[in-house]
């Protein structure tokens, strides 16, 4: 349960607690999953393998006919993205970002207009993940429902090409995403840039927005919605690296996605180790001691995990923050949670299930919409943006029956009580 606490500063800036008010106003959904779906493995296997498949389900048996039907394929959403952009980094590297557009940003010949003034969502994917991950792409079509562009930042070495230099990426470094801010504010200066992400991606977002404080206006950053923040690695990194089930099932798989993207970097850089280096390693901290405190300056791993932290840091953040996160994730165990404090920005909505980035299974109704093509995670990240972008601009307001303001956009109400 929530017990670390946070607080607000001494002297809030002019934004501080208006951004808290924001937040807080947010109306949250919860989520509840079908009987058969509360396991977290379950979440978090299943919301991997077959996350289009799984969104909602009503009964039982119809679990077991979907399933028996799927492949085991990467990319299930019948999904595209518009355009790959290549940036170059100031340290002589690159980064790719992919592109997803609200049709009103599009021309007719199909091409981006200069003149769209639609917020873009960054996007930040997880561990050893990218673009092509079905969770990254129903975030971009969430977004775009809310008539926002989205753009997927692809971390140095995880879009199919490897980068040039033996930096990489961690859950503390953050240059890459300011620089790719710093660009669209000098590229589009007046429209509002929004911040998105899960596991480690949601890490590195909230570490920047520690960091950047009150300078987040100065580039036009209006906030921030993520799941799965790994507050403290020095509480849950245990839980991947120890022996149990959750290092065997989830440790292991990402270790071998980490070596096998090392070797081939490994050709291309000058590591100050022995490729024979990476065999040895056991763990994902064998790799974090390895490559990331090597290459970054940091101690050893332990060191890396107490100077990329954020759960002390919380209070820093001054643009509104939404954060989903479940009790019940297996990649963070033993991690203190931090308490959600109406004074600051961040309003953090902890959920009993949904295990790691899962949130598949959702009860429906005979109310719901049973056609609703994106899972419950992605949708609440969105409403909470529009949230946001209509407090912000002064968007379109309607009262709802009970007297609550709901914000109408594309295909989204948001926030109406429940």
């Amino acid at each position: 349960m929530p017990v670390s606490k946070s607080s607000k500063p001494a002297t809030p800036s002019k934004h501080y607690e208006n951004a808290a008010r924001i937040s807080h106003s947010f109306v949250t959904q919860p989520f509840r999953p079908s009987w058969f779906a509360s396991n977290p493995h379950f979440q978090t296997i299943v919301g991997t393998l077959f996350r289009k498949e799984t969104m909602y389900s009503s009964q039982f048996f119809n679990v077991t006919e979907k399933l028996s039907s799927f492949s085991l394929s990467k990319n299930k959403l019948p999904f595209q993205w518009d355009r790959r952009e290549r940036v170059e980094t100031l340290d002589g590297d690159f980064f790719h970002v992919d592109w997803k557009f609200h049709p009103r940003s599009l021309s007719t010949e199909g091409s981006t207009t200069s003149v769209s003034s639609a917020p873009i969502v960054l996007i930040c994917h997880g561990l050893e993940t990218n673009s092509n991950s079905p969770l990254c792409q129903e975030m971009a079509v969430a977004f775009n429902k809310q008539r926002m562009d989205a753009a997927c930042i692809n971390f140095r070495g995880c879009s199919g090409v490897p980068n040039l230099t033996p930096k990489g990426y961690h859950v503390g470094y953050t240059d890459d995403l300011l620089w790719q801010i710093q660009l669209l504010n000098q590229q589009y200066p007046q429209r509002r840039i929004y911040l998105a992400g899960f596991s480690l991606g949601a890490g590195v977002v909230t570490k920047l927005l520690t960091e950047l404080q009150d300078e987040a206006y100065k580039f036009n950053i209006a906030g921030a919605a993520v799941n799965a923040v790994p507050f403290d690695l020095t509480q849950s990194s245990a839980s991947l690296n120890e022996d149990g089930f959750a290092k065997r099932v989830y440790g292991d798989r990402i270790l071998k996605s980490m070596k096998q993207r090392l070797y081939q970097q490994y050709e291309m850089c000058d590591f100050p180790f022995d490729r024979a280096e990476i065999d040895r390693c056991q763990t994902i901290m064998d790799v974090e001691n390895l490559v990331i405190a090597s290459t970054f300056g940091f101690d050893d791993a332990w060191d890396y995990y107490d100077k990329c932290k954020t759960i002390d840091k919380l209070d820093l953040v001054c643009v509104p923050q939404y954060i989903i996160q479940s009790l019940d994730d297996p990649f963070f165990e033993g991690m203190q949670y931090p308490d959600n404090n109406p004074e600051i920005p961040i309003h953090i909505h902890y959920t009993e299930f949904g295990g790691h980035c899962g949130y598949i299974f959702k009860q429906v109704t005979q109310a719901s919409n049973d056609e609703m093509e994106l899972s419950w995670m992605p949708v609440q990240l969105a409403r909470f943006l529009a949230h946001v972008e209509a407090n912000t601009s002064g968007g379109d307001k309607q009262q709802t029956k009970n007297g609550a303001t709901s914000f109408t956009t594309d295909a989204l109400v948001v926030p109406t009580k429940r």
